[in-house]
């Protein structure tokens, strides 16, 4: 098993936990965090750990569909130890004969919960009266629970000791991603590191993917998410309300962050205003931030990449159509949501987006040129045209030393299309 990068205290306190327990000392631990520091990463080594010395393992996930079943989790708990359904009502009740069962186990036991958020009422009281008197029990209790002041106010409650997980110092996050991509060129690696802001799930998705597609895999039109990446993500989002849900959707689209701007957009979209407030779920759940001057900022990149990815075709284009309606007055921005909302070529189109992307060359803007240039092949009419643009992206990515996306568009070009020139340059590249 690789070791866990960046966490040395955080493994400490599960371990000290555990040898507690095994010494009838037990306790509980709650840790939290975004999607992604790896709280069940930390879960699995405290099982992996518990199992090596001797403690029994009984483990839930919360599930949101069960929240509203009383003791649903709890049972879940338990069921491996085939108890007699309890007749006890009250959390409390439930605790101290839960306590009194364990505690007379055999061996000592570690009870662990994934998305402990999720635990309905009547289970959560219980695990919360028990995690607080197994202080004379072989008994450890690990929890592991998403960020949010709902969460806040949940644990204010509840008393029990928290170990917050943090974005990963920059060297570790450098040694993660050495680690999962050795050798990538120091602008694709400053780019995912940028990108990931720390996230240890995020540094690991995108090194996979740019050692996949080069730099390409990081255009800001296409931050590519794996599938576990955009779940975990989206799960923050799924218990929105749904204007907070399209609030966020638009931010993710926007390239600017004014609130009142994305709120005209909602406007556009649903043909009505939406009142400001319908963002601060999003800001209870810690997922956004609202500043003084109504800057709608995402505590964490990845997030607004799934939310991106998550878009159906249609809506990225209603969005995107909706924008460039409401940024009438400000062309350079608007080009790129008119762009993003043509159907299909438009050679008219094509050559402004290319013209931006000489420009972005030119300021040195290589990631900013290399999108452009992309959408502009897309809606590109002319064969010989599109040619030409992927032509000149190769050189650009060359002269980034991003090797996987010259080969890429290398071999996206229909050389059958090409002017003499052209066909001169491609020779060229290839032979460079």
């Amino acid at each position: 098993m690789a070791e866990i990068v960046g966490r040395a205290d955080e493994i400490s306190a599960v371990e000290t936990l555990l040898s507690d327990a095994v010494q009838g000392r037990g306790a509980t631990l709650v840790l939290r965090g975004e999607a992604g520091l790896g709280k069940s990463t930390l879960m699995e080594h405290a099982l992996r750990t518990g199992r090596e010395r001797g403690l029994r393992i009984l483990r839930v996930t919360g599930v949101q569909a069960e929240v509203q079943i009383s003791f649903a989790g709890l049972d879940h708990l338990l069921r491996p130890l085939r108890l007699a359904p309890s007749a006890a009502e009250s959390p409390y009740h439930r605790a101290i004969e839960l306590i009194d069962r364990l505690g007379g186990a055999p061996d000592p036991i570690l009870l662990t919960v994934e998305d402990a958020h999720w635990l309905d009422v009547s289970s959560w009281e219980t695990l919360a009266f028990l995690g607080r008197r197994v202080e004379s029990d072989r008994i450890a209790v690990l929890m592991a629970v998403r960020d949010g002041e709902d969460i806040d106010r949940r644990l204010a409650a509840a008393g029990l000791p928290e170990l917050r997980l943090e974005s990963l110092a920059a060297g570790d996050a450098g040694t993660l991603l050495d680690r999962t991509a050795p050798g990538l060129p120091e602008a694709l690696r400053t780019r995912v590191l940028s990108e990931s802001a720390g996230n240890p799930l995020g540094i690991v998705e995108l090194a996979a993917a740019v050692a996949r597609s080069g730099g390409s895999a990081l255009l800001p039109s296409s931050l590519p998410l794996s599938a576990r990446v955009e779940r975990s993500f989206n799960d923050l989002v799924a218990h929105l309300p749904s204007a907070s849900r399209q609030l966020l959707s638009i931010a993710a689209f926007d390239d600017g962050s004014d609130l009142d701007e994305i709120l005209r957009v909602a406007a556009v979209l649903d043909g009505a205003e939406v009142p400001a407030d319908a963002i601060q779920p999003a800001v209870t759940a810690r997922l956004v931030t609202v500043g003084e001057q109504y800057d709608v900022r995402f505590r964490h990149p990845l997030l607004r990449s799934a939310l991106r990815q998550r878009a159906a075709p249609g809506t990225r284009r209603e969005i995107h159509a909706a924008l460039a309606e409401v940024l009438a007055g400000q062309p350079d921005r608007q080009l790129w949501h008119r762009a993003s909302a043509v159907p299909g070529p438009d050679e008219e189109m094509a050559r402004e987006l290319f013209a931006t992307a000489l420009g972005a060359a030119q300021q040195n803007a290589v990631a900013v040129a290399l999108a452009a240039a992309a959408r502009a092949v897309q809606l590109s009419a002319d064969p010989a045209e599109r040619g030409s643009r992927q032509i000149w992206a190769c050189d650009l990515a060359h002269e980034q030393g991003d090797s996987a996306t010259v080969r890429r568009l290398l071999a996206e070009i229909d050389e059958s299309a090409l002017r003499p020139a052209d066909r001169a340059r491609l020779i060229w590249i290839r032979e460079v």
